[in-house]
């Protein structure tokens, strides 16, 4: 099995070399890599930088280059909801991609901006299965929801309550969308685990600075232990069981932007 797993920041790829044993060398793209073997997983870590763009681009061609059995967008988020806490970990049900409203924020969630995990694909009885399965890797505690993602920082009460509400989001973040485009396109699986370093409040910036280190190393130490515990092996046995009119053609869950919409 490989995988190939996505992060942002250079403070997110730091923190993920200190959890995987890999060496860092420049792609094709000019980009950080690293490379390591976890059990029969081999995996593949891409410093995209900053962005659904640069996100969406580091994606495609890592898929076309690597031909991976899944692909993991990581990093940071921000939680539009009270009962997250620094620390938790989202695993992403649907990005909904809320930037490209036309309008910055979205005055309604419109269908086309979701954009389904694979996770989210699984039934309700695999996707408790695997929940509880992973509870037991680490401290963290993971919550499975909604991203907003979208190009804004998210700093105050009533633009948080806007995206939670709206698009039925507990947390939000820059890139996941990008990730996920590229993926789906390729009709590769994708997922989503992100780790809260603020509450998207006036202090979020601050919050980010002083956690982006700590918490990113907490999320990759705890894929790790899902790895070496097998978690990724059994989701895409179970992901590989479902119909293929789910699997076959992932393309189908990118869905146009009508501009008069």
């Amino acid at each position: 099995m490989k995988i190939v797993i996505i992060t942002a920041l250079k403070q997110e790829f730091s923190a993920a070399e200190k959890s995987f044993p890999f060496k860092v060398y420049r792609n094709g793209c000019g980009l950080n890599e690293g490379r390591c073997v976890i059990g029969n997983t081999e995996v593949v870590v891409v410093q995209s930088g900053v962005g659904k763009a640069r996100a969406a681009a580091a994606t495609a061609f890592t898929v076309s280059s690597e031909k991976p059995d899944m692909v993991i967008d990581t990093g940071c988020c921000g939680a539009l909801r009270d009962n997250l806490k620094v620390g938790d970990i989202v695993c992403c049900l649907d990005c909904i991609e809320y930037d490209m409203a036309g309008t910055g924020f979205p005055v309604r969630y419109k269908k086309w901006m979701r954009l389904p995990s694979a996770f989210m694909l699984l039934d309700s009885k695999a996707r408790r299965q695997l929940e509880e399965q992973a509870g037991k890797y680490g401290k963290c505690k993971l919550l499975p929801g909604n991203m907003a993602s979208g190009e804004f920082v998210i700093k105050d009460a009533s633009t948080r309550k806007n995206l939670a509400e709206k698009l039925k989001a507990c947390a939000c973040d820059w890139e996941t969308a990008g990730v996920f485009i590229s993926a789906l396109l390729k009709s590769v699986p994708v997922l989503s685990f992100r780790i809260v370093t603020d509450m998207a409040d006036a202090g979020a910036v601050v919050a980010f600075l002083v956690n982006v280190l700590p918490q990113g190393r907490a999320l990759y130490t705890f894929l790790l232990r899902l790895m070496e515990g097998g978690w990724f092996a059994r989701f895409l046995e179970l992901f590989n069981s479902l119909d293929h009119s789910i699997t076959g053609n992932m393309t189908q869950y990118v869905r146009k932007v009508p501009f008069y919409d």
